[in-house]
């Protein structure tokens, strides 16, 4: 029969416990497992303890967040679709998704990902105006704890027919109503066709830039001469030139001139666009500039909605400088807001200021008034803003001559 005794101690040798029992002496046939100098006893959890599952929440994951497409012409649009997972245990929202350069856009994306879902992030290059190697990046703000931004890029190669030398030569300085501008561009060629032909084909629209094209290499280089010449109106004067060329895959390469005459009274910038996923407050400078000769007095600024905050800052200059607060997760309704400034010039007694949606809609989650727990509706209340009487004497302003 076995004994009671011996059977007790194997249990107890067997749990690492040898040691912690006394009974007199060493049982004959038993040995202790030796310890080490850093060997230390377990912890016993209690019986009947539960374990609780450490939180985790959203986890974004793109396997492929780099794209590298295959050398294209400049023109191409480049269509790529990012994929990307959540694998944690609570949905995955999509703060924020914006691209670093104007060139690349977001039209639509998934914004929010359940737990073990895939959503999809499809991307847009305009290739127009690029060339050679080109790296853009997408910038992608999640609701995740801890680090919570990440970036998708997309690079390749864009060839060209020419290179446009000096770097903004195809830029005008900014215009004055009578003035007459002259710029010469250089175009060396990158088409990888030797020798190059260039052709300036005849302009059918209506524009103020006349241009003459001579061979300066042949084959290989060119001076490109353009004239901005008035009547120009406010604002933008944008300009297209085109050329017969022999490279087979570019027969027809356009180049763009641009050129910007202030108008009297210039908004800087000339609106604003607020999505809605700003994380913090915003404080987004804003100035009016009287370009003219007769002066005036902004008298007062008022928001169309108390949300939007503005405040006067400084005169510099023929300029008023204003700081705007736009509050975290604010977004225009789709018909917009807008600033009002009161003047007591003749011509402009009112100055309008115009606040706008861009892209589309944060997560009903993160918009302000789910995260304030502000009502839908806003009050119609306007907040004057006032500031001292400013006059400017300014700058004289020749009469522009009317279009024929």
């Amino acid at each position: 029969m076995r004994d009671p005794v011996r059977a007790l101690l194997t249990t107890v040798l067997a749990l690492g416990g040898a040691e912690s029992v006394a009974v007199g002496g060493p049982v004959p046939g038993l040995t202790a497992p030796a310890k080490t100098a850093t060997e230390r006893p377990a912890a016993v959890e209690p019986v009947g303890a539960a374990t609780q599952p450490a939180a985790r929440g959203p986890k974004y994951v793109c396997d492929a967040p780099v794209y590298e497409f295959k050398p294209v012409w400049t023109g191409a649009a480049i269509d790529h679709t990012f994929l990307v997972r959540n694998e944690g245990d609570e949905d995955l929202v999509i703060l924020e998704a914006k691209a670093t350069c104007h060139c690349t856009v977001l039209p639509n994306y998934d914004r929010a990902i359940k737990p073990g879902g895939t959503g999809r992030f499809p991307a847009t290059l305009r290739s127009e105006g690029q060339r050679d190697h080109v790296v853009k990046e997408l910038i992608i703000v999640t609701n995740e704890r801890g680090e919570n931004t990440h970036k998708l890029v997309m690079k390749g190669f864009i060839h060209t027919v020419v290179n446009i030398l000096p770097l903004g030569a195809t830029y005008f300085p900014p215009l004055t109503p009578n003035g007459r501008v002259t710029k010469e561009i250089t175009l060396k060629n990158t088409s990888g066709v030797s020798p190059l032909t260039l052709e300036l084909q005849p302009v059918t629209q209506a524009q103020p830039y006349t241009a003459t094209l001579t061979e300066t290499v042949p084959g290989e280089e060119f001076l490109l001469v353009v004239t901005a010449e008035p009547p120009f109106r406010d604002n933008q004067n944008p300009g297209t030139f085109l050329f017969k060329t022999n490279v087979p895959e570019q027969p027809i390469y356009k180049l763009d001139v641009h050129g910007f005459l202030p108008p009297r009274v210039q908004l800087m910038p000339p609106m604003f666009l607020v999505d809605g996923n700003q994380q913090a407050d915003q404080f987004r400078p804003l100035s009016v500039r009287n370009n003219g000769d007769t002066p005036f007095t902004v008298q007062s600024v008022t928001s169309s909605v108390p949300e939007i905050e503005p405040r006067f800052v400084e005169r510099i200059g023929n300029e008023f400088r204003y700081q705007v607060r736009i509050p975290a997760h604010y977004r225009p309704p789709p018909a917009g807001e807008h600033l009002i400034f009161e003047t007591d010039d003749a011509e402009q007694p009112q100055i309008r200021f115009d606040i706008r949606a861009s892209g589309p809609p944060p997560p009903t989650a993160v918009t302000h008034a789910a995260r304030r727990g502000a009502p839908t509706t806003r009050p119609a209340t306007t907040r004057p803003v006032r500031q001292p009487p400013i006059r400017i004497p300014l700058r004289p302003r020749t009469t522009r001559p009317a279009a024929p």
